[in-house]
């Protein structure tokens, strides 16, 4: 199986958005079987691999540990490809959702060793959801779910949302994979992370521009005690997010 190896989205070149391919470059690689960019109208986002997605697959499955044996969310997961590389990389059970999910349906199709691990469900973040138990999960996983769009207030207005959903639904870490593409997304992300202090954050480099914010609610509420041997496990490149 395979999935394809994507670079990052053409955002800013012309290319007609309802192509459905608007990628810089494209090559094959060993991984899960993930379709790219079926027909989803004129939102391509909606069918798209976008690099963030592809850097956290490559890095749950490159180090397996950080989801072996973990119930797993995935905020955002479009094609589930990051959710998916948490299944094939040891999960216990795992769980992807989005505003629409009929591309991540028809990639679990493709892969159904992994359907026994998987659930699927709609979830829009920062509204109610009966099944979405507080603290239920041990990891909660969100890649490339922010950027800039045409109506970029309304996309950063939904920073709250996204965070108040990952602070219900996990117990333990929450892991965001984070492209910039925008000085303006990232001055409101890090606003938005310094209002809230649940969690300790702590970030580290994957890429050009591309970032991993972790999220340690129980050492936040810890009154940010940390002990010298979680301290010495952190990879040495990280750093405070904010």
């Amino acid at each position: 199986m395979s999935f394809p190896r994507l670079y990052e989205p053409c955002i800013t070149s012309r290319v007609d958005w309802r192509e459905c391919a608007p990628f810089c470059k494209v090559e094959e690689t060993p991984a899960i079987a993930v379709g790219n960019c079926s027909s989803v109208g004129d939102d391509w986002t909606r069918g798209a691999v976008w690099k963030g997605g592809e850097v956290l697959a490559r890095l749950l499955l490159a180090s397996p540990d950080i989801v072996r044996g973990q119930s797993v969310l995935e905020l955002g997961t479009g094609t589930g490809v990051a959710g998916l590389a948490a299944a094939a990389a040891g999960a216990s059970a795992v769980m992807l959702t989005d505003q629409t999910v009929e591309q991540v349906e028809r990639n679990l199709a493709l892969n159904p060793e992994l359907s026994r691990l998987v659930q699927i469900r709609t979830l829009r973040w920062g509204r109610p959801a009966p099944w979405l138990l507080a603290g239920a999960y041990d990891v909660v996983l969100a890649a490339d779910v922010i950027y800039p769009t045409a109506a970029e207030d309304a996309s950063l207005g939904a920073l709250p949302a996204l965070f108040s959903t990952l602070h219900i639904a996990v117990s333990g870490r929450g892991l965001l994979v984070y492209v910039e593409r925008s000085s303006k997304v990232t001055v409101a992300l890090h606003a938005e992370l310094r209002r809230r202090g649940e969690w300790e954050c702590r970030r580290r480099s994957l890429g050009l521009r591309i970032w991993l914010y972790t999220l340690d609610r129980h050492r936040a509420s810890a009154r940010g005690a940390v002990s010298v041997a979680a301290a010495a496990a952190r990879p040495i490149d990280e750093e405070a997010c904010v």
